[in-house]
Order: structure tokens, then C-alpha cells, then sequence
């Protein structure tokens, strides 16, 4: 079954889609990371489901949960929460001067969705316990857990290329406001755009 998984950035996104993209699964469960900053629709986004994604990690997306839960009523949809201040504090850590605006709103509409009792919500400061990584795995993957893999996995660390991400970022802007403003439309209570 379908997942999305929904976090700030800076809450181990990298790591936890290199984690679910378990080598062994059978058949083979793709999984994405940041996969909404390479759509320009909603319907695209969509389509990499249909084309055979089993999952995603989206540090830009807090506002599809909506759109999930109402058009993929099957999707599990798990929240990564990091405190907001952590959020921007390793972001400037790393070059990066967030627009904190922008941060507060995402974490809002994260707030928001935690509310929502078929989502379930996982403190970030708890992935690097073997609990979680098994809970996850199983409950996202619905495969026995590979406490190897686990092993090997939680003690790597992952990150993405911050300037190319970066890069990237500033030259897709207006793209990533026009994918947000549909989003948002076929959303059930629109939470405003982000800038």
C-alpha cells in the first residue's frame, strides 16, 4: 500500500528514503525522496504512484495531506517532526538563510495534519531507535523488518548536496508556486499559498 511521508527539511528525509528503499523487497517498493520538486501538477505527482512509486519523503510538501487523504484514501501518510527552531537552526548551520515565514507555515500545516487521527506523527529525535526503524519499515514496506539493514543504515550518514539542492531550488521557484497553488486549490481548506 501506498505512503507519504511529511517533514520540515533537516529531519533525515535523505536517510529515511535511502532506509525504505530496501534493497530485497520483492517485488521491488521504489521509493522517492523529494519527489514534488520535480512535478509541475498535482496529477503528476500522482502519476508517479500510479507508474509504480510506493512511496515518498517530502520535506516541501506539508500541504498535500489534504489531497492525499481525499484522493488516496489508502495512502499511509506518516509525519517526521522536528521542532521548528532545530529545523532553521541546521539550515543556517549548513549556509542555507530559510525564510522562517515560510518554515512556521509548513510546520503549521504539519500542526494541523497531526491532528488528523489516521495520520501517524513520529518525533525526529526517535528515528535512530530501533523501534521506530522496525515500526516504519514494517508498517510502510508491510515486510518482516531486516534488523541488518537497520544496522547498517542507522549509523550512515545521508544528506543531500545542499548547494546543487539549492541551485536547484532557486531555479524552479515559480514552477514549485504553481504546483502549490494547485495543490492548494484541490485542497479541502486551502492553507494559503507559500512564497
Amino acid at each position: 500500500m501506498a505512503f507519504l511521508i511529511l517533514c520540515l527539511p533537516r529531519s533525515r528525509s535523505a536517510w529515511l528514503a535511502s532506509y525504505l528503499n530496501y534493497p530485497l523487497a520483492r517485488p521491488p517498493q521504489p521509493i522517492g525522496h523529494e519527489v514534488l520538486t520535480e512535478c509541475r501538477s498535482w496529477d503528476e505527482f500522482v502519476n508517479n504512484y500510479k507508474r509504480g512509486m510506493w512511496g515518498t519523503v517530502e520535506t516541501a510538501g506539508a500541504m498535500l495531506w489534504q489531497n492525499v487523504r481525499k484522493e488516496m484514501p489508502e495512502c499511509k501518510i506518516v509525519l517526521v517532526r522536528r521542532p521548528l527552531i532545530e529545523v532553521y537552526r541546521s539550515l543556517a548551520a549548513k549556509g542555507i538563510v530559510a525564510d522562517l515565514h515560510v518554515l512556521a507555515e509548513m510546520n503549521a500545516i504539519l500542526d494541523w495534519a497531526q491532528n488528523d487521527p489516521a495520520i501517524a506523527s513520529v518525533p525526529f529525535e526517535f528515528l535512530s531507535e530501533p523501534l521506530v526503524g522496525k515500526w516504519l519499515f514494517e508498517y510502510l514496506l508491510e515486510i518482516e523488518w531486516d534488523e541488518e539493514w537497520w544496522m547498517r543504515l542507522v549509523a550512515t550518514n545521508i544528506q543531500v548536496d545542499i548547494p546543487g539542492w539549492q541551485k536547484k531550488a532557486n531555479g524552479k521557484k515559480d514552477v514549485y508556486r504553481e504546483l502549490i497553488n494547485d495543490i492548494c486549490r484541490r485542497s479541502l481548506q486551502p492553507p494559503g499559498p507559500l512564497n
